[in-house]
């Protein structure tokens, strides 16, 4: 009499899709507060950007004697170096779009490296709930 051995090395369908239902659970779980941490992320990286390049700008108009105006307006920030020393017309320098943040209405002026004006900018809205100013230098 021979004994032939069926058994096969390997999982069943069952196992797999057993399997790929827990994956697929478990990511549901995970994947919004990965979503939020990201965006959260973002949101961050924007601030700091905003922040150098106001800090950059008191450098530039230090070292080159120009005059420079910072505008916050709705989602937008516009650095223009206004006229004088050869200058006849204003020129925009950088503008920065936000995504995440609306600020209020303010004009800042930097004259030859010098700071004029508000070192803090008001939000309308952001998606942090204590965050309602944004400190430009500090």
């Amino acid at each position: 009499m021979d004994k032939t051995n069926n058994h096969q090395k390997g999982f069943t369908l069952i196992e797999l899709l057993v399997v790929i239902v827990i994956l697929g659970f478990s990511i549901s779980l995970i994947a919004p507060d990965m979503y939020s941490l990201f965006n959260r992320v973002q949101a961050k990286n924007e601030l700091s950007k905003i922040k150098v390049v106001a800090k950059l700008s008191v450098e530039k108009s230090f070292f080159s004697g120009a005059n420079l105006e910072i505008n916050f307006e709705e989602n937008t920030v516009i650095i223009n170096q206004v006229p004088g020393k050869g200058l006849i017309q204003t020129d925009m320098l950088k503008k920065i779009t936000s995504d995440f943040f609306t600020f209020e209405k303010t004009k800042i002026v930097i004259s030859q490296g010098q700071w004029q004006g508000s070192k803090v900018v008001n939000l309308t809205s952001s998606p942090y709930k204590q965050l309602n100013q944004l400190t430009l230098l500090d």
